[in-house]
């Protein structure tokens, strides 16, 4: 899994066994983005083919928006 940082191309990346780590892996990159740069993240793309999606990350964005 892949997160890019279209501002500066700073490509972060995680390796995942299975779809449930998909949520631990952005909750840890937002909270180290935000740490890091004191700003929070405003847009999220996705592919949206469903490789990575599950439950808990589906429940937990629909929450944030």
């Amino acid at each position: 899994m892949s997160f890019l940082n279209k501002l500066t191309r700073y490509l972060d990346y995680k390796l995942i066994v299975n779809k449930v780590e998909t949520y631990i892996a952005y909750t840890k990159y937002k909270s180290r983005k935000e740490i890091i740069s004191n700003k929070g993240i405003k847009i999220l793309k996705t592919n949206d083919r469903g490789k990575y999606k599950n439950y808990k990350l589906n429940s937990y964005l629909l929450k944030i928006t």
